[in-house]
Protein backbone atom coordinates (compact mmCIF):
# COMPACT_ATOMS: atom_id res chain seq x y z
CA UNK A 1 0.00 0.00 0.00
CA UNK A 2 1.35 3.51 -1.18
CA UNK A 3 0.04 6.97 -1.60
CA UNK A 4 1.56 8.35 -5.37
CA UNK A 5 2.60 11.55 -5.40
CA UNK A 6 3.94 14.33 -8.04
CA UNK A 7 7.61 15.69 -8.04
CA UNK A 8 5.93 18.82 -8.64
CA UNK A 9 2.82 18.25 -5.57
CA UNK A 10 5.93 17.10 -3.30
CA UNK A 11 8.41 20.02 -4.08
CA UNK A 12 5.82 22.40 -3.37
CA UNK A 13 5.06 20.19 -0.04
CA UNK A 14 8.84 20.58 0.96
CA UNK A 15 8.38 24.58 0.60
CA UNK A 16 5.71 24.94 2.14
CA UNK A 17 7.28 23.03 5.30
CA UNK A 18 10.27 25.17 5.03
CA UNK A 19 8.43 28.36 4.61
CA UNK A 20 5.67 27.69 7.12
CA UNK A 21 6.53 24.68 9.25
CA UNK A 22 7.28 24.99 12.78
CA UNK A 23 10.54 23.73 14.17
CA UNK A 24 10.48 20.23 15.32
CA UNK A 25 7.23 19.61 14.03
CA UNK A 26 6.38 16.24 12.15
CA UNK A 27 4.87 16.66 8.91
CA UNK A 28 3.49 13.89 6.17
CA UNK A 29 3.70 14.65 2.43
CA UNK A 30 1.32 12.68 0.72
CA UNK A 31 -1.81 12.98 -1.75
CA UNK A 32 -4.60 11.75 0.29
CA UNK A 33 -6.50 10.44 -3.00
CA UNK A 34 -4.25 8.16 -3.61
CA UNK A 35 -3.88 5.34 -0.98
CA UNK A 36 -3.80 2.71 -3.39
CA UNK A 37 -3.04 -0.86 -3.35
CA UNK A 38 -0.23 -2.02 -5.96
CA UNK A 39 -3.32 -3.79 -7.64
CA UNK A 40 -5.02 -1.06 -7.72
CA UNK A 41 -2.75 1.28 -9.44
CA UNK A 42 -2.22 -1.75 -11.93
CA UNK A 43 -6.27 -1.47 -12.63
CA UNK A 44 -5.54 2.10 -13.01
CA UNK A 45 -3.33 1.78 -15.43
CA UNK A 46 -5.20 -0.44 -17.17
CA UNK A 47 -8.21 1.39 -17.30
CA UNK A 48 -6.23 4.36 -18.85
CA UNK A 49 -4.49 2.32 -21.35
CA UNK A 50 -5.84 0.01 -24.12
CA UNK A 51 -5.58 -3.52 -22.55
CA UNK A 52 -3.32 -4.82 -25.41
CA UNK A 53 -1.09 -2.16 -23.53
CA UNK A 54 -1.41 -3.54 -20.21
CA UNK A 55 -2.59 -6.55 -18.67
CA UNK A 56 -3.43 -7.03 -14.72
CA UNK A 57 -2.46 -10.62 -13.52
CA UNK A 58 -2.89 -11.52 -9.99
CA UNK A 59 -0.77 -14.21 -8.78
CA UNK A 60 0.25 -15.83 -5.61
CA UNK A 61 -2.64 -13.84 -3.69
CA UNK A 62 -2.59 -15.96 -0.97
CA UNK A 63 0.68 -15.43 -0.25
CA UNK A 64 -0.01 -11.79 0.73
CA UNK A 65 -1.53 -10.43 3.68
CA UNK A 66 -5.23 -9.00 3.20
CA UNK A 67 -5.49 -4.92 2.24
CA UNK A 68 -5.26 -2.60 5.36
CA UNK A 69 -5.53 0.98 4.63
CA UNK A 70 -2.81 2.61 6.44
CA UNK A 71 -2.86 5.94 4.63
CA UNK A 72 -0.22 8.88 5.89
CA UNK A 73 -2.07 11.67 7.74
CA UNK A 74 -1.58 15.10 5.91
CA UNK A 75 -3.97 17.36 8.20
CA UNK A 76 -1.24 19.14 9.40
CA UNK A 77 0.44 20.03 6.11
CA UNK A 78 -3.05 20.65 4.64
CA UNK A 79 -3.08 23.42 7.40
CA UNK A 80 -0.41 25.13 6.52
CA UNK A 81 -2.12 25.44 3.03
CA UNK A 82 -0.34 22.76 0.88
CA UNK A 83 -2.74 20.64 -1.09
CA UNK A 84 -1.64 18.35 -3.70
CA UNK A 85 -2.66 19.38 -7.42
CA UNK A 86 -2.11 17.01 -9.37
CA UNK A 87 -4.82 13.66 -9.83
CA UNK A 88 -3.65 10.15 -10.38
CA UNK A 89 -5.07 9.72 -13.65
CA UNK A 90 -2.86 12.88 -15.08
CA UNK A 91 0.57 11.47 -12.79
CA UNK A 92 -0.12 8.48 -14.15
CA UNK A 93 -0.24 9.22 -17.77
CA UNK A 94 3.22 11.58 -17.22
CA UNK A 95 4.97 8.82 -15.92
CA UNK A 96 4.19 6.82 -18.94
CA UNK A 97 4.82 9.53 -21.44
CA UNK A 98 8.36 10.00 -19.39
CA UNK A 99 8.70 6.35 -19.94
CA UNK A 100 8.02 6.51 -23.32
CA UNK A 101 10.24 9.14 -23.98
CA UNK A 102 13.29 7.51 -22.21
CA UNK A 103 12.50 4.61 -24.43
CA UNK A 104 13.60 6.37 -27.71
CA UNK A 105 16.20 8.58 -26.75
Amino acid sequence: LFSVLDAGDCVEGILTVLTRGSDGECYNLAHPATCLTVRELALRFSALYPPSEVRVHKQFADRYRPDTRLCLNTARLAALGWQARTGLDEIIKDAVESARWELTH
